[in-house]
């Protein structure tokens, strides 16, 4: 797993492919942002070769994500050539020598039949030369179409599948790119990602590319389930494993199940430098392109050199140097995490409440957060607005709002469950999709009741106790005595 030090906003910023790539007999040369950079890698290729087999590749239109207009240089070649890229780099093809009328005139396999076959077509008197031009055409049985360049290409107005019970950190860099989410539900197993409405949520829009997955509280998602839905659906996956660092799925490190990866050093992270994270890959080349993103798009030269925008994310030596020293605690701190949640766990029984859960059988949680859910029939009223909530107490009831306001009452540090991301008011806009369908204009004045999400009534009924590993076993009872008073 290649590693490089970003932070977590910079994530979605590789998931972007530049108006135009220049290539040399072939081989990928580099590509650029828009016109004015064109010249200076077509220039860069030139050094590297004679400048007759230059080529720049220039993306008018990506439907379904996979098909892209590559025009060779007017001066050497004025073909247009439709082009298809696999992720394994195979390339399934046949060439068309075509009139501007589209009538198919031959079918060759090999471009220098093409060209026999175009200097045929000049040769009759009755075709007008000017007009010719040949068609690449794939095979699209045989290829599968999952590598980032061809298959995502640029973020903008394409839809992002997306966990909606999550902090908006997890999907901003989607609308920072340009690109729309689409929220998909939570599942009742470990509060993450409904595998069941991710499979829906394509159904919908079968042209995502692109699914964001986060691991809530530190507890793995159901990564096998979710990683079928998106290999089946040829989609990339993104992993925010920004609160489950150190957590383990089947045995396997979080942060390490998605095409692209990330974890967060935040201020409150089970390893932290105040700020900061990183981005996990497999592919160097991939990392070496965040890694230049994040100084400012520096080029390789004996000057600072910028042909592309670039950024100011990367982690300062400071930071990383704490980082780093905490890391061979991870352990250490998972354990303290774990003993936290456990006592909770034991000493909440007989209350109306439940734990955030996870699978015992395949999962080991970081235990970043200790959550408690609120039994349905134990609840007293409470009604939320944008800013502010309001309860009534009740015997024998209780509500998040009234144990939060108690805690805070005596400087314990409690907080709600993540307010879905569906329900912000800057994404109200965007789809939101459970195992039944999207919920989006669901209600009705005429029918009685509401559909609502999964993570909709964990938000409701649900809030996160207080959970530093600094904790001390007095604290912690005492946070537990506020508890079952509320319930009184």
């Amino acid at each position: 797993m290649v590693i490089a030090g970003v932070m977590l906003t910079g994530l979605a910023l590789y998931i972007y492919k530049p108006t135009y790539s220049v290539t040399l007999n072939n081989e990928f040369i580099g590509y650029t942002q828009n016109k004015s950079q064109l010249q200076l890698r077509i220039n860069e290729a030139m050094r590297k070769g004679d400048g007759e087999n230059i080529a720049f590749m220039q993306i008018d239109n990506m439907p379904e994500y996979n098909l892209c207009l590559l025009k060779r240089d007017v001066e050497t070649n004025d073909e247009e050539i439709y082009n298809k890229v696999v992720g394994d780099g195979t390339v399934y093809y046949r060439y068309y020598a075509i009139l501007e009328d589209g009538e198919e005139k031959y079918n060759v396999s090999k471009f220098e039949e093409a060209e026999d076959v175009i200097q045929q077509l000049k040769d009759k008197e009755s075709t007008n030369s000017d007009k010719i031009t040949i068609l690449e055409k794939y095979d699209t049985a045989k290829a599968e179409f999952t590598d980032v360049e061809t298959c995502v290409a640029s973020l903008y107005k394409k839809k992002v599948l997306t966990s909606d019970l999550t902090f908006c950190a997890t999907i901003n860099p989607i609308v920072y790119e340009g690109g729309i989410p689409v929220f998909i539900d939570s599942e009742r197993d470990t509060w993450n990602m409904d595998p069941e409405a991710l499979e829906k949520a394509f159904e919908i829009y079968p042209d995502a590319k692109l699914v964001v997955v986060a691991n809530l509280y530190g507890t793995p998602a159901k990564m096998d389930e979710i990683r079928a839905v998106v290999k089946k659906h040829n989609a990339l996956l993104v992993e925010d494993a920004a609160e489950s660092l150190g957590g383990t799925y089947k045995g396997v490190q979080t942060g390490t199940f998605g095409d692209y990866n990330c974890i967060s050093f935040n201020g409150n992270k089970i390893i932290t430098g105040s700020s900061g994270g990183m981005f996990l890959t497999d592919s160097l080349d991939d990392a070496n392109k965040v890694r230049k993103w994040s100084t400012q798009a520096r080029e390789n030269s004996p000057w600072y050199q910028h042909e592309e925008i670039g950024y100011n994310y990367r982690m300062s030596n400071v930071i990383a140097g704490v980082v780093r020293g905490q890391i061979p605690y991870l352990e250490e701190h998972i354990a303290q995490k774990k003993a936290i949640y456990e006592r909770y766990k034991e000493g909440l029984k007989g209350l109306p409440v439940t734990m955030n859960p996870y699978d015992e059988d395949n999962s080991d949680p970081n235990f970043w957060l200790s959550c408690i859910l609120i039994d349905k029939d134990a609840m007293c009223r409470q009604i939320r607005g944008e800013h502010h909530a309001l309860y009534v107490s009740e015997h024998g009831k209780s509500c998040p709002t009234e144990i939060l306001e108690t805690l805070a009452k005596y400087n314990a540090e409690g907080r709600p469950i993540w307010k879905p991301l569906s329900l912000q008011p800057i994404f109200r806009s965007c789809d939101a999709i459970t195992k039944e369908g999207s919920i989006r204009g669901c209600t009705d004045a005429y029918i009685p009741g509401r559909k609502e999400s999964v993570g909709y009534d964990l938000f409701n009924r649900g809030l996160c106790l207080p959970s530093d590993n600094k904790m001390t076993i007095e604290e912690q009872d005492k946070v537990m005595e506020i508890v079952r008073a509320c319930f009184e």
